[in-house]
């Protein structure tokens, strides 16, 4: 029986071939978007941001991640010999699963709270290549997670680890905000509701990260059982 690690094993030929073409090019797409907006960053066409804000601001770390394993997850498909299967190491259901679930808190966060549809301040966001990062992005992971015949089954703790890095980053924003501040003089947290400032008391604020990191892990596990649901009904 094949290895569970080469994400080709069971899969047809001609499904590794359009999948793995899909990211390919999305890899490409993501490479040029992100490359414009790190321009700008460099070129001080984003006044009162400073470089670093460039991988600071989560959307543009996922997409990074995102456009690093669609490479990975294009050369395991499309490629052939010990490099595909070592990519294939990487290409995983759990890797997979955990990029939508990022990609779907972006999405919600950025359409909900940073820029609320309800308000109309949602089209702001898609101009340029805010379309790909916050609204392409996300359509893709999730259509490569769910419609992929992955011979790994991904479980609870890929959803686990996958909450480690984004608390991980919660803390990361809290000692950046607490030690550096932006050109304008604020305090450089990366999002104003991970300001524990804007709460009535650090306890509230406890309270609210908890409440929302118990609803992502909820989130992904429901992307997992949408997962299963879809397995069973394709064969």
């Amino acid at each position: 029986m094949p290895p569970s690690n080469d994400a080709r094993a069971t899969v047809p030929r001609r499904t590794r071939i359009t999948f793995g073409l899909v990211a390919a090019v999305y890899a490409i797409l993501l490479c040029l978007v992100l490359g414009d907006i790190l321009g700008g960053y460099l070129h001080g066409l984003t006044p009162g941001d400073p470089v670093w804000h460039f991988p600071y601001a989560f959307t543009n770390q996922v997409n990074l991640l995102l456009m690093a394993w669609l490479a990975l997850f294009a050369v395991a498909n499309l490629g052939t010999g010990s490099l595909a299967r070592a990519a294939g190491r990487l290409a995983t259901e759990g890797m997979a699963a955990g990029l939508a679930l990022c990609q779907l808190v972006t999405f919600v966060t950025v359409t909900c709270v940073l820029n609320p549809f309800y308000r109309g301040e949602f089209r702001d966001v898609l101009s340029g290549g805010g379309v790909y990062l916050h609204v392409y992005s996300p359509v893709v992971v999730m259509l490569i997670f769910l419609l992929y015949a992955w011979p790994d089954k991904a479980t609870w703790r890929a959803v686990l680890g996958w909450m480690g890095y984004l608390l991980a980053y919660v803390a990361v924003v809290l000692v950046v905000g607490a030690r550096f501040r932006w050109r304008g003089g604020e305090q450089a947290y990366a999002y104003g509701f991970l300001d524990p400032h804007t709460y009535p008391s650090v306890s509230v604020y406890a309270l609210v990260i908890a409440g929302v990191a118990l609803a992502v892990f909820g989130l992904g596990l429901g992307l997992l059982r949408v997962k299963r649901a879809l397995d069973a009904g394709l064969r």
